[in-house]
């Protein structure tokens, strides 16, 4: 995979105190491992730990960590020398892992329902909602959604409440009043089914 970039503003903690159109910069590439980042700007005036700041911020290998070869010459982080100063369209190869991200595992492990033994179960507060409606073979989202409007209890109370007008009762039903009495009968089934 190769990238192309340009740095834009260097780390000012690394020594870069003078305006951008003062800075000497040479293009060059950078391979590691299977990576080639091409274009990149190195200028010669800062030291070499801001060019390398520059690659922790693309490749994820720290500064620290990183071993930076110019024609077999290693590069330092305070200053370039004679050997490590680049040359336009330079390559330099660089060395070194990128940080792996710390993965704790969970302290607190989440307990499923069907994991508690039957006693317990029997206590739990999701008890009342049942199990759902029977899957037919591709129902279980509709299914999902029906059981998490059946947890919200003033859903649940607003339904069981709910009296449509006469008017609204007749042959034509308009499509929200028949959504709402349809639920309201879910509602009621799941409660005495």
């Amino acid at each position: 995979m190769t990238t192309n970039c340009t740095a834009v503003e260097s780390n000012p903690s690394v020594g870069n105190k003078r305006p951008r159109s003062e800075r000497m910069g040479v293009k060059v590439s950078v391979k590691w491992g299977k990576e080639m980042y091409k274009d990149l700007e190195v200028d010669t005036q800062e030291q070499p730990l801001a060019f390398k700041s520059l690659l922790f911020s693309l490749s994820g290998v720290p500064p620290e960590r990183q071993k930076l070869m110019i024609k077999g010459a290693l590069v330092g982080d305070t200053e370039w020398t004679p050997k490590t100063t680049p040359k336009e369209g330079a390559t330099f190869m660089l060395m070194g892992s990128a940080e792996q991200l710390a993965v704790e595992p969970p302290k607190n492990l989440p307990k499923f329902l069907e994991d508690l033994p039957e006693a317990q179960q029997q206590h739990m507060e999701t008890r009342a909602y049942g199990a759902g409606l029977q899957n037919l073979g591709n129902t279980c989202y509709m299914n999902s959604v029906l059981q998490c409007m059946y947890a919200v209890e003033p859903l649940r109370e607003a339904l069981k409440h709910y009296t449509p007008s006469a008017a609204a009762m007749g042959p034509t039903m308009d499509p929200i009043t028949k959504l709402v009495v349809s639920a309201k009968s879910l509602m009621r089934v799941r409660v005495e089914g």
